[in-house]
């Protein structure tokens, strides 16, 4: 990252002086390693681990069910509920754990 807060792998647009976000900072400035390359890691820290998920286990605890306000969903009376909207919900995104 330079002085002006520019990341070198991330382009910045001519002219506009946009900083990196705080997301493209965090890509730049810490170690990327694969899932299989994290158990001989001998230097603890913070590590970008890539992954690709291959499948998932059906009935599992590590997802839950999330409302488009980011609030957790349960069932009442058989169907989905969120309490921060204070209705049913049917369009859910699954979130891991």
């Amino acid at each position: 990252m330079d002085e002006l807060g520019f990341c070198d792998s991330v382009s910045r647009v001519i002219g506009t002086g946009r900083r990196t976000s705080i997301e493209d900072h965090f890509m730049c400035n810490y170690p990327h390693v694969m899932l299989s390359q994290l158990a001989s890691v001998t230097e603890s820290g913070i590590y970008i681990c890539l992954a690709t998920i291959v499948g998932s286990v059906e009935n599992s605890d590590m997802l839950y069910n999330e409302c488009s306000c980011k609030g957790s969903l349960f069932v009442k009376s058989s169907a989905l509920y969120c309490e921060n909207c204070a209705r049913y919900i049917f369009n859910f995104v699954p979130r891991f754990v």
